[in-house]
């Protein structure tokens, strides 16, 4: 497993791959400062291409809308090849952040057993924030195209420049 090293106010990244499933375990804060960080540690997994990313919530204190599009768009990422990224829900703050927006309804959810799904998933072929072609823009109602932001091309999305709604 590999570890990044921890700021005051960062974000500290735990990451394995084994038996084509990853995982990551966040410690911290995921905002527009750690964001970067994390997308790195995704886009390195990626390359192992397993088919199962778990990304572990519980230890994150907190959660900005950088930190979500970079969830959404990393899911988005996932179902286009045919993986999938599941999260374990964090403390309730953070799980606000997915309540609000509606994001919750779009990303998987899995308690710690790795079973079962908590909330709700959308159909595949959405993405999060601009210029999101094809597809649906992250959050809100999926099923309805209520979406946060962004330009979905071809989409479903409510707010501004949506296109295709």
């Amino acid at each position: 497993m590999s570890e990044s090293t921890p700021t005051p106010g960062g974000l500290t990244i735990s990451s394995a791959v084994e038996d084509g499933v990853a995982s990551i375990v966040l410690h911290g804060e995921l905002d527009l400062a750690s964001a970067p960080e994390l997308e790195h540690s995704i886009c390195s997994i990626e390359e192992h291409a397993p088919s199962r990313l778990v990304i572990d919530l519980r230890d994150l204190q907190f959660l900005d809308s950088t930190g979500l599009r970079l969830l959404l768009q990393a899911d988005a990422r996932w179902r286009k090849r045919g993986a999938e990224i599941v999260l374990r829900p964090g403390e309730d703050a953070v799980q606000r952040v997915f309540d609000v927006t509606g994001a919750r309804d779009v990303l998987r959810f899995e308690d710690d057993a790795g079973g079962a799904a908590i909330g709700g998933e959308a159909a595949s072929g959405y993405a999060a924030g601009d210029d999101a072609a094809g597809g649906y823009a992250g959050g809100g109602d999926a099923a309805s195209g209520e979406a946060i932001g962004g330009d979905a091309s071809g989409g479903y999305a409510a707010g501004a420049d949506a296109a295709g709604s």
